[in-house]
């Protein structure tokens, strides 16, 4: 992939009512698939297209995450994105497939499965957070309908509408409850 999409702005940001409207993404039980098999090798990014990738998410940003975090806790939190998941991938605005974007980051154990997760410090606070890349990247992008519907599930990863439990595409996270 190497430069970034040409695409207009992905109506999964402030400006839409869906965030997987723009990805036209098939709706299906959580639990429908549960194929997990290998993920490909990590390929990582190289310096410069990880620095690219950031700025450009980084103007993606819903107004919620801008007022919670300053801009050099949300740049590291995007840049540690970028560093676990593969060259050719973006798991914000996609690739215009369906295709899983595979997390090479830090995991967590949680219902049996190893969870993708980021760490970073809150405003104000010397405690180290633990959060779950879902709940991250939809803090970060989604409307504040799709958010408000999402943090009304348990506090635990959201599922994917592909099955994979090491996914991060944002339009993979899926809107059925629990």
């Amino acid at each position: 992939m190497g430069n970034l999409p040409s695409t207009p702005v992905p109506r999964h940001c402030t400006c839409s009512t869906d965030i997987f409207e723009y990805f036209n993404v098939r709706k299906q039980p959580a639990n429908a698939v549960t194929a997990q098999g290998p993920a490909p090798p990590h390929v990582p990014r190289p310096e410069n297209e990880v620095a690219r990738f950031v700025d450009s998410w980084n103007s993606y940003i819903h107004p919620r995450a801008v007022e919670f975090l300053p801009e050099n806790g949300r740049k590291g939190i995007l840049n540690l994105i970028a560093r676990s998941t593969s060259k050719g991938t973006d798991p914000i605005l996609g690739d215009g497939t369906d295709n899983c974007v595979h997390w090479y980051g830090e995991t967590k154990p949680e219902d049996g499965f190893d969870q993708p997760v980021v760490e970073f410090r809150k405003p104000g606070e010397d405690v180290v957070t633990t959060t779950f890349v879902s709940r991250v990247l939809v803090f970060f992008f989604a409307t504040d309908e799709s958010f408000e519907l999402l943090m009304s599930y348990p506090k635990a990863p959201f599922a994917r509408a592909c099955g994979r439990v090491d996914c991060v595409l944002l339009c993979h996270v899926s809107m059925d409850p629990p």
